[in-house]
């Protein structure tokens, strides 16, 4: 290369270092873009899902419609058939897994919660495909739960890919969770609130802002593809004036102390199948011929109930309908829930909600109150349930305001499930999800604060240089991964210090001393490493002393161990205190 061409050289590379600089967007940075590109993927998955489920529907009731309006078009003996059938090809699905040595799947909350934030991929998929034939067939569950499994094993790719540790890597599953509901429920506020406050257990920035970006993306995705439109539109007109508010308040109590008993018979219905043999054909077929024998009376009970909301939120039905409909409907999903099929009873809790709230508004009505209505408290009851079998009240009014979209609605929901919180808290009940955010694969999160070391939480694949490296591999490097900061090791691996991006920079501007720069000539010794052994204290000591997002960490030898950055070490800290404080720690 002529002298000419050398500068030249230069001069490109310099420009490129300026804009790496100016404009690397830092490890916050790149988180955001990763929950951007999680919340994309969590939105197409769930269009090929829904795909994939509409299929199957059709080809198992050969009709294109809702479950309710299918099943009513087909004879007695099809209602009987398609969800027991249904339910042995899912099954089937289940057992398939088991024989190819997949023993035990791990769930997204028990990815984020207890794992390490890894989510197998060919376990969610084949019980995400068993949930297809449960959700076509018109069982009685809801299509959320595979729906965020799908998108956290997205997110858990991604950070994968990325090579995260694990703090950040359950973050990436937490996005995709969001990112799944918020597709589901066209609902990506409380998408994020979902995850924040059940799985995550705090809403705070540090989690709260890539939970957003996530749900946001994932919404405005699906929107894109599916048009606009929220869920259950309701115009609750004014705010309700006192007598009506009170009313609300009276709804909360009983949705809050109605929940603790569905969640009661859940249970009841999976210790009721535990009994049985484990053969998931069996068992789910036996749990979708308990449907099919429903539904040839009662045909409304097929589905996760989204119909049916409709329909009672456009006040056509009757109380006694809701009731004999609120019945069947508890006991139908118990029975699939407990046959152990995949799916959610999310959609099935506000089904219940909103029938306890109906009842509630035309018993009001009948005793002389006019300024009730069963359509408004139907949608009260929904979010106040919501709340009490979640136990997480900011995400459940938010929830059904985004469902409903109705300014209105803010103001009894608010007062509806703060009854419910209050009541529920009262009867010292356990939520929906703790089950399963106290039981799994155990993780380094699981020790006591003191017993963890710096060695579990660093990031083990990370870029470095060596000593002798020319300044074109340094240059190379830097531009590669993105990074202002390479630690530089000898021969044996052992720290010497790290080289800066500004150093690299200020050095492209002399063009003889370029080309003989090496590692060693403009390594710094003053960054301190983190030691591997460190507790948390120790490695917060160090970060107080640089203001750098990520230090490198050497072991007992003093060779590099990987990198450890400020964020994920914040991460690990609030996860810690927020478990502690819940109680979830060895549990």
């Amino acid at each position: 290369m002529d002298a000419s061409s050398g500068r030249r050289h230069l001069r490109i590379l310099r420009l490129r270092l300026d804009i790496l600089a100016r404009w690397r967007p830092g490890a916050r940075g790149r988180l955001l873009f990763m929950a951007l590109v999680t919340g994309i993927a969590a939105a197409l998955v769930a269009e090929l899902f829904k795909e994939a489920s509409g299929f199957i529907q059709y080809l198992l009731t050969g009709v294109r419609a809702t479950h309710v309006a299918s099943f009513e078009a087909m004879p007695l003996w099809r209602r009987l058939l398609v969800p027991t059938l249904g339910g042995f090809l899912a099954g089937t699905v289940l057992l398939l897994g088991k024989r190819m040595g997949e023993r035990r799947s791990t769930s997204y909350m028990e990815a984020v919660t207890l794992g390490s934030g890894i989510v197998p991929v060919r376990m969610s998929l084949l019980r995400s495909f068993s949930s297809v034939f449960s959700i076509a067939s018109g069982e009685a569950i809801g299509r959320e739960g595979p729906l965020a499994q799908l998108s956290a094993m997205a997110g858990s790719i991604v950070g994968r890919l990325r090579r995260e540790p694990p703090a950040r890597l359950r973050l990436m599953v937490a996005c995709g969770a969001a990112g799944g509901l918020a597709a589901a429920y066209s609902a990506p506020i409380a998408g994020a609130l979902f995850v924040a406050e059940i799985i995550i257990g705090s809403i705070s920035m540090e989690t709260l802002a890539p939970l957003l970006v996530s749900s946001i993306s994932s919404a405005f995705t699906v929107r894109m593809i599916e048009g606009e439109g929220s869920l259950y539109p309701v115009d609750f007109g004014a705010s309700p004036g006192v007598t009506a508010t009170v009313f609300f308040l009276a709804v909360g109590l009983v949705c809050g102390f109605c929940a603790p008993v569905f969640v009661t018979i859940l249970k009841a219905g999976r210790r009721l199948f535990s009994r049985m043999p484990d053969l998931p054909p069996v068992n789910l077929a036996l749990g979708g011929l308990l449907v099919g024998l429903a539904a040839m009376s009662h045909p409304e009970v097929v589905g996760n109930g989204q119909s049916v909301i409709r329909g009672m939120l456009q006040g056509g039905a009757d109380w006694q309908g809701v009731l004999v409909l609120l019945l069947l409907k508890v006991a139908i999903v118990a029975a699939v829930f407990g046959s152990g099929a995949v799916g959610g009873v999310f959609t099935p809790s506000l089904l219940v909600g909103a029938s306890l709230g109906y009842l509630c508004g035309s018993a009001a009505q009948a005793l002389g109150f006019a300024e009730v209505s069963p359509v408004t408290s139907a949608v009260v009851g929904m979010g106040a349930f919501l709340c009490a079998v979640t136990q997480a009240p900011a995400m459940a009014v938010l929830m059904l305001f985004e469902m409903t979209m109705s300014p209105g609605a803010l103001v009894p929901l608010v007062a509806a499930s703060a009854a419910a919180y209050a009541a529920v808290k009262a009867l010292r009940a356990d939520s929906l999800y703790r089950e399963t955010l106290t039981s799994g694969p155990k993780s380094v999160f699981d020790r006591d604060m003191g017993e963890i070391r710096v060695a579990d939480l660093l990031r083990p694949q990370f870029a470095k240089i060596g000593a002798r490296s020319d300044f074109s591999e340094i240059a190379g490097r830097f531009l590669a991964e993105g990074e202002t900061m390479l630690p530089v090791a000898d021969a044996e691996g052992r720290y010497l210090g790290a080289v800066l991006l500004s150093d690299v920079r200020a050095y492209l501007r002399e063009g003889d001393l370029a080309g003989s720069v090496i590692a060693r000539d403009i390594l710094h010794e003053e960054v301190a490493p983190i030691p591997a052994d460190a507790d948390l204290a120790g490695a917060m000591r160090v970060f107080s002393g640089d203001d750098r997002d990520s230090l490198p960490v050497v072991d007992g030898s003093g060779r590099l161990a990987g990198m450890l950055g400020r964020a994920d070490l914040f991460l690990v800290i609030s996860e810690l205190t927020r478990r502690r404080g819940h109680g979830i720690a060895q549990a």
